[in-house]
């Protein structure tokens, strides 16, 4: 078999329409808006590989695009390794969109099946231990020229939410997102209460979008209906601070999601466009790579002492993430031990045990110091400040009293040397 429908492969027909044929197929049985297409089997594939493609795979290609009403056409690779959960391969096999003309998708074709054997695609499987032997599916769709495309995640693959879906949101066709070489809207659906909402959106300045090379007089002649061997380029947009998608159109793009992930029974990445305000499912494959969900951050930095001063500094500066309550137990001794000691060692008894303390807000560490403790540090570092004392090459220690502040230092030493003498480096 040459070819078959896209409308008749199902999810179990990975060896014989590659991973993304495979669930393609699977949703447009279960009445997704798939565009419609077919898909050119492994076995013309190996055929190919053991020299040139038969006239019988040819001629059977050229008749299923003749079936399809020989339109513009997305022609896209589907390897039996691809879009697996062991494994995506996202990006690393050709597309080529734009394609028209019988012997332009055969050319198109033979770009996907030389693909699987490109560097990228062997680096990816050596360094994920991917050994099973690969084969190159080819699907051929209807090409939906989007308005807007991207990607979306039916859960947060950030946070890990399930109750989360985040979606990527580009003007133009959506092989610019997948290849990052156009900015994209940010938007976070939230589900509560069994209705969809948007939680957080962020807009880009969207300078740029990916087009059919001849949107702008470009070297193909798709628009006049003549053959082309397809391809994308990045043009200049109207509006860059317009968003790709409103909110109702979030929405309904994450109900298709919800609707994706309870078909497959599991969290997916779903490649979408949308061509004159209808939604488009393109590619759907499971996340591979999803954390343990984490919570919403906190809004609540209550702390256990209101009086005295917080503070993130020195050692606190190197813990920039939440601590685990083991690491925490473990740290805070060694903490406020070394840093009460080296305090003392500059200002003797004016440190009192629990000046200093290592606490935890929200798991975050910061140091507390005492009311107490600051008044009585604060009144004994500014004379040890301005009497400040260096030891001499010899070893022994001078004072180095700045002239500025001699007159101070003067008028203390005065009336009450005795306080002035305790605070200094020389006790």
């Amino acid at each position: 078999m040459s070819t078959v429908p896209l409308d008749r492969v199902r999810a179990t027909d990975v060896a014989l329409a590659g991973g993304k044929g495979a669930n393609l197929g699977e949703l447009m049985a279960a009445g997704l808006p798939v565009p419609a297409g077919f898909v050119v089997t492994t076995d013309a594939y190996r055929r190919a590989a053991r020299g040139e493609p038969t006239p019988e795979d040819l001629a059977a290609i050229t008749a299923a695009y003749a079936d399809l009403g020989e339109p513009l056409v997305a022609v896209r690779s589907s390897a039996t390794v691809e879009d697996l959960a062991e494994g995506s391969f996202a990006g690393q096999f050709e597309t080529v969109l734009g394609v028209r003309g019988p012997e332009a998708v055969a050319r198109a074709v033979r770009r996907c099946w030389a693909s699987l054997s490109g560097p990228t695609a062997a680096a990816y499987r050596a360094y994920h231990e991917i050994d099973a032997e690969a084969a190159m599916a080819v699907v051929v769709q209807v090409l939906v020229d989007a308005e807007a495309a991207g990607v979306m995640f039916t859960a947060d693959p950030l946070t890990g939410r399930r109750d989360r879906t985040r979606i990527s949101a580009a003007l133009g066709l959506g092989d610019g997102v997948v290849d990052g070489t156009v900015p994209t809207d940010e938007v976070v659906v939230r589900r509560d209460d069994g209705a969809w909402r948007v939680d957080t959106r962020e807009v880009a300045d969207k300078t740029h979008r990916s087009s059919l090379v001849d949107d702008t007089g470009g070297d193909t002649d798709v628009g006049t209906g003549g053959d082309t061997d397809g391809g994308t380029a990045v043009r200049a947009v109207d509006r860059p601070g317009a968003a790709a998608l409103s909110d109702e159109r979030c929405l309904e793009l994450a109900e298709l999601g919800a609707t994706i992930q309870n078909h497959f029974g599991r969290p997916m990445d779903v490649e979408w466009a949308m061509a004159r305000g209808r939604l488009w499912i393109v590619q759907a494959r499971p996340i591979t790579a999803l954390p343990e969900p984490i919570g919403d951050p906190p809004t609540d930095w209550s702390v256990p002492d209101r009086t005295g001063m917080y503070a993130r500094a020195s050692i606190v500066e190197q813990l920039p993430e939440p601590l685990t309550p083991l690491f925490g137990d473990m740290v805070e001794p060694a903490v406020t031990g070394s840093l009460t000691a080296l305090f003392r060692e500059g200002m003797g008894d004016l440190v009192h045990p629990g000046d200093l303390t290592f606490v935890r807000v929200n798991d975050y560490a910061y140091y507390h110091y005492s009311l107490g403790g600051l008044l009585r540090m604060s009144a004994g570092a500014v004379p040890m400040a301005l009497t400040g004392k260096l030891r001499n090459p010899g070893g022994l220690w001078r004072e180095t009293t700045h002239p500025a502040y001699a007159h101070v230092v003067s008028r203390w030493r005065e009336r009450d040397p005795e306080r002035l003498a305790a605070t200094t480096l020389l006790d």
